[in-house]
Order: structure tokens, then sequence, then C-alpha cells
């Protein structure tokens, strides 16, 4: 039973298990309404309390894979925080070294305790001296993999890159299935944008294949042109039944049933907006889907987002370094590198443009002792910009695309190549911690 209390409309979860009920090959969950009452007679109570509206939701188990006619006895595992990348912590259950703890935070195995399947299969995505078609075709169902990653496309739903997913793969095959888990981000653009400070920490290329450029499988299928071309094909076909029209019909459905709850108490005293606000959010989700199709098509010609990484301390200097801004036509980037202590990165200490080395080294001098917020953006030669996927967060403000460093913090390194040196400017005070993307894993 889910209370879904960051969703204003309480339907996302639902509308989001439904229209997968479409998907030819993933399997979706069943779901329904619940009107709650609990009677805590542990605390003396003599009557039922209402707790209002729930979503029920089932449970990918192995009485789940059984009821859908999948194998009980197969592999099942769950993503926490996984980016699919090798991981010391995940060893099958033989291995004296085993900590199910450790595994756990990653990867939490719902079905056969057995993970040679899924170490085999990892380390199969980060060799890249394999075709990643081959590993597609070897390790994972193509139809089940492109329906799945364009049915998020399409629904908006960002938070899948590494969780709210579950993966299985029957004991007598070699293949993985992605199952879809949580939708109750989909659609959630709009009202995003009414609470102000969530809405601001989304960056654009969030809202496309630059989303799960992060993650290493993701990457190097999209890397691919003749996989990002059925990709766009997938989300033209899957376009004809998930679009504003359909979405608008379900959803004033949905609102017609759980309004008389919501808006009530005790509901009505946690919705967080007015019920005006709830039915134009409502009123939106269908324009979201529009949105989020025209987002993806223009993906396909964006140059995608990349990392920043962690400043090092070299010779006595500072070096900051970040990885290739990727374009699918292989246009040429330049770099634009700005050092401030401020997180709007206003009094510069370093503004450098046009440059085309990935590194860049900034003397001690210029610096000093303290904190200081650096960014750097890539352009290509039509003038398209892509950004880092870093963010800083200062009292829950989200400041995207940008890193932070203390010079007295910084961990030496032996050297550098390829770097150039900034000239002095002013200087000023703030502070910040550091944090990934929703969804992104640490560089």
């Amino acid at each position: 039973l889910n209370k879904h209390a960051f969703d204003a409309t309480r339907i996302r979860n639902k509308l989001y298990f439904d229209l997968a009920k479409n998907l030819e090959d993933v399997p979706s969950l069943r779901t329904q309404f619940v009107r709650l009452f609990i009677k805590d007679e542990t605390s003396g109570q003599t009557q039922f309390e209402d707790y209002g509206l729930y979503t029920q939701a089932e449970v990918p188990t192995k009485k789940y894979l059984a009821n859908h006619g999948l194998d009980r006895s197969g592999f099942l595992y769950k993503a926490i925080s996984f980016n699919w990348e090798p991981n010391e912590a995940i060893k099958n259950y033989d291995d004296p070294e085993y900590n199910a703890e450790a595994i756990e935070a990653a990867i939490s195995s719902r079905g056969r305790q057995d993970n040679s399947r899924l170490m085999e299969m990892i380390d199969a995505v980060n060799d890249t001296s394999r075709d990643i078609n081959e590993v597609i075709d070897t390790y994972f169902d193509r139809d089940n993999y492109m329906q799945w990653l364009a049915f998020n496309l399409l629904m908006g739903n960002r938070d899948t890159t590494m969780q709210n997913y579950y993966l299985y793969s029957p004991l007598n095959g070699s293949k993985f299935y992605f199952i879809p888990w949580d939708g109750d981000t989909s659609l959630m653009r709009y009202e995003y944008e009414l609470e102000g400070g969530d809405g601001a920490a989304i960056a654009d290329w969030e809202w496309g294949i630059g989303n799960y450029w992060g993650i290493i499988l993701h990457q190097r299928f999209l890397k691919n042109e003749r996989n990002r071309q059925e990709l766009a094909e997938v989300v033209e076909e899957m376009h004809q039944w998930l679009n504003e029209e359909t979405v608008n019909e379900m959803v004033a459905g949905y609102m017609e049933t759980v309004s008389p709850y919501i808006f009530q108490m005790p509901d009505l005293l946690n919705l967080q907006h007015t019920p005006e606000e709830v039915e134009t959010i409502a009123a939106r989700m269908g324009d979201e889907v529009e949105e989020n199709y025209q987002n993806f098509k223009d993906s396909l010609t964006d140059p995608m987002p990349f990392w920043m990484f962690e400043a090092e301390l070299v010779d006595g200097q500072v070096v900051l370094s970040w990885d290739d801004a990727y374009d699918f036509e292989g246009a040429p980037m330049t770099y634009h590198l700005t050092v401030s202590r401020h997180t709007d990165m206003s009094d510069p200490l370093v503004d450098e443009t046009d440059l085309l080395t990935t590194s860049y080294t900034v003397p001690l001098e210029v610096l000093g002792c303290g904190e200081y917020f650096w960014r750097v953006t890539a352009t290509r030669e039509d003038g398209a910009v892509a950004e880092a996927m870093n963010e800083v967060i200062i009292d829950d403000l989200y400041y995207l695309g940008i890193y932070n460093f203390t010079v007295e913090d910084l961990t030496p390194a032996s050297s550098t190549e390829n770097t150039v040196s900034s000239e002095p400017a002013s200087s000023g005070a703030a502070s910040a911690e550091n944090a990934q993307p929703e969804g992104g894993e640490t560089p």
C-alpha cells in the first residue's frame, strides 16, 4: 500500500502501470485504489481510523512471477542503487567474502540465490571490446529493453536510471528482462514547477536520452546509430496510444474516482496544493506526454551531458578535469570553464572560453584557502550547449551543472597532462555539499 505523499494527484502510479499493460514485451503490475482504515489495538483504539486513499501495487516476488506466467524458479533482482558498473560488493553466495548487506545496497535478490548470471552480465556490459549489440542480444531481450526505455521517456519517469525497476531472468535462459517499479514521478513536470525549488532541480538534459547517459549500459547502447533509430521507431509506435488524448481521458476517470477522498480529511491536510492546483496539475498531464515526446526527438541530435571529476592537487597546483562531451555526429566541442567562490559563478577567479582540452591547472596563489565552485559547459560549432551532470546542494536548493572543492581537502596526485594556467581575479564566500544528479552515478 503506497500513500504517494509527494504526488498531489495520488493517481500517477496507477496511471503508470495501467498504461504499461499496453506494452507487449514488458510485464506490468496490478494496481487499485484503496481507502484504508486502521484500528490500532496496541494503543488501545476501539474504533477504526480513516487513513485516506492509498494505491495497492502488486510487488514482484516469486508469487508474482508465477501469477504472470513467468518462471518462479528464475532470477529476480530489485535495483536499489545499481549503476551497471563493476562492483566489488556483488559476489556469489558461495564466495567466502559474500556480504549480503553490501550487495543489498546496490541490488537486492528477490529470486534464485545465485548471482553468477548477474555477475557475468555486468562483466559483459562493461567489456568495451565486445560489440554492444552482441551484448544486448546475448543478455537482454531487445524488445523488452527498448519498450521499457521508450515508455519511461514518454512518461518522463526520470528516476529510472539506478532504481525503480526489477531485472528478471528465467532459470533455463540467458536473458534479463526489465520489470517497471514505481511510476509516481511520471508526468510531474508541472507539479515540480509549482513547487519552485524542486522544479529548478531538473536540468534540460534530463528530459530525453541524456537522462540515461550516465549509465554505461544505456550509454553504450545509445552511441550506436542503429539503436537510436530503432528506439525512435519504438517511441513513434508507442506514441500512437500513449499521447495527450489517451492520457487525458484516463486521468479524468481517475480524478473522478479519487477526488472525493483527496479533497477531504485526512488527505486534504497533507495535499501540499490547493484543490484548484491539483485539478490543473491533472489537466496538464496529457500536455506533458507531448513535451516528453518532443524532448526525446530533440535529444537525438543534442550533445550529451558529461561528468566533471574531483579536483586534484598536483605539484602545488589545482587540476580541474572533466569528461569529453559526446556528439553523435562527432562534431568538435570547445569548453568554457568558470571558477568562483559563489554558486552563481559571479566574480570569477577563472573564466576561460574556447578550451580544447578536458583539464585545466590553476596555481594555488590564484585561489588561496577555502571552498570554490566550478562549472564547465561544452559548445558545439552550431552553438548547441552540453552541461555537466554534477550538481551542488545547499540548504535544499539545487545548483545544476557545477561542482565544488575545498583547497585544504584536495587529494594530492603525482602528475597531469594537457593543462594550462589561469590569471588571478576577485573572490567572495560560499559553502556547499556535493551531490550527484538524481539517478546518476558518482564519477
